[in-house]
């Protein structure tokens, strides 16, 4: 289950914009059994479902294409027959520093759980980082990080770690 989803330095979205199921206590008395989620083991309530409001161009499709495009990127990323060959990635435009740098995205989820938090830095040559942390009670634990392919894995926490 989806938490949250954060895009920076992609398409139309220079500094970092993030998506939370996090439910609020806006209309928490109203319709609470219908629409949110409780989560006892972290303490926090998750909507079931969303909306993105917004005028026309301010950004409501190139957020979804974001999180479509991190999708389709961890589904694809690892053939054989992609290597070397350009990442389909669009960086931030207007702004000549942004060009320059990787596009981020980042996705903290539930699974059987457990919480999670996994992200990936991309430009068209390479994958400049990733990460996945994994929510023990109050700290997180890395399970592994890559910096420029190289990735320091937590060997005691992949021992334990079935997913």
């Amino acid at each position: 289950m989806i938490i949250q989803f954060s895009v920076k330095n992609y398409r139309s979205f220079k500094e970092t914009s993030t998506l939370s199921f996090i439910a609020s206590n806006y209309d928490k008395d109203t319709r609470e059994v219908e629409n949110i989620t409780l989560v006892d083991k972290y303490k926090f309530r998750l909507l079931k479902s969303a909306v993105l409001y917004g005028a026309n161009a301010s950004g409501k499709s190139k957020f979804i294409e974001a999180l479509m495009f991190m999708r389709q990127f961890v589904l694809n990323s690892s053939k054989d027959t992609q290597k070397g060959e350009p990442i389909a990635v669009e960086s931030f435009r207007l702004n000549s520093q942004s060009i320059k740098n990787g596009s981020e995205f980042e996705l903290i989820f539930l699974l059987k759980g457990e919480m999670y938090r996994y992200g990936f830095e991309v430009n068209n040559k390479k994958i400049i980082g990733e990460w996945l942390f994994h929510k023990q009670k109050q700290k997180k634990v890395s399970c592994f990080i890559e910096i420029n392919q190289n990735i320091t894995p937590n060997y005691l926490k992949f021992q334990r770690l079935r997913l």
